[in-house]
């Protein structure tokens, strides 16, 4: 039997592992293709939400790096990245 790819997301994310000993490899392999790829665009998704938010001044970056779970170096290097600079007091 073949586990779908919603159960294996919700096992996933409950922190569990699904796999059947009855499961075809191929189909395991197949699954996995597609979580890699989805947590791949999700990472995407990530960085892009957490630039959109500092972009708009609305949190202080120690709690962006808390909701993110990132250090400091962390979010300043994925901010850098993305064109956000390392200070963001504006030039007076």
């Amino acid at each position: 039997m073949r586990w779908p790819l919603a159960r294996a997301l919700a096992a996933a994310l409950r922190g569990e592992v699904v796999l059947s000993e009855q499961a075809d490899p191929r189909g395991l392999w197949h699954d996995t293709a597609t979580m890699t790829e989805l947590m791949e665009r999700l990472e995407e998704w990530r960085e892009k939400a957490i630039v959109a938010v500092d972009t708009t001044g609305a949190v202080d970056r120690d709690a962006l790096g808390i909701a993110a779970k990132m250090g400091a170096a962390k979010l300043y290097e994925l901010l850098e990245r993305h064109g956000r600079p390392r200070n963001r007091t504006p030039l007076t």
